[in-house]
């Protein structure tokens, strides 16, 4: 069976103080689509703290889901952020919507739709194998029998259980 790309090590983090909290803080977002939701609230609460009143923690509540919320004000909390500053905020917003967007994905291509308990494991499976921070993109494709398809890096790589 063929391997997948070496994992790479996140990008350097200069702007923060504590790169290991972001990675905490990252590690909740397991798939794609969870990062693109978390991107897009984070522009709201961007853009929201220049209205009045611009209150940060209500609208991280009001936007983003509960476990991400408690762990990006204790992240802003180690950076010593302050949250009154709404200028300081929002460089540190920017910052970690740009590293979420570059991070790497692996496309996973099934004959089914993914279970939450699939994606569990799937991320599971990436985190032990040094994969940390990886987003999995799932796609259905029904024509698919007993097997998946990868993309990750370029390359794509097929795993069937019968052989052609």
């Amino acid at each position: 069976m063929r391997r997948l790309n070496k994992p790479e090590k996140m990008p350097s983090l200069t702007k923060f103080n504590h790169p290991m909290e972001l990675n905490k803080l990252l590690q909740i977002i397991s798939t794609k689509s969870e990062a693109q939701d978390i991107i897009y609230a984070l522009s709201l609460i961007r853009d929201g703290l220049y209205q009045t009143p611009p209150d940060f923690k209500t609208l991280a509540k009001k936007y983003l889901p509960v476990r991400f919320c408690e762990k990006l004000l204790l992240f802003f909390e180690t950076q010593g952020i302050d949250l009154e500053k709404n200028q300081d905020v929002t460089e540190a917003l920017d910052e970690i919507i740009k590293t979420v967007k570059n991070l790497p994905t692996l496309r996973l291509i099934l004959s089914f739709q993914p279970t939450s308990s699939i994606v569990e494991t799937v991320q599971s499976w990436l985190t032990n194998h040094g994969y940390k921070n990886v987003l999995v993109e799932f796609s259905v494709d029904y024509s698919l029998i007993a097997g998946a398809v990868t993309q990750f890096k370029g390359r794509y790589d097929s795993y069937f259980l019968l052989k052609e």
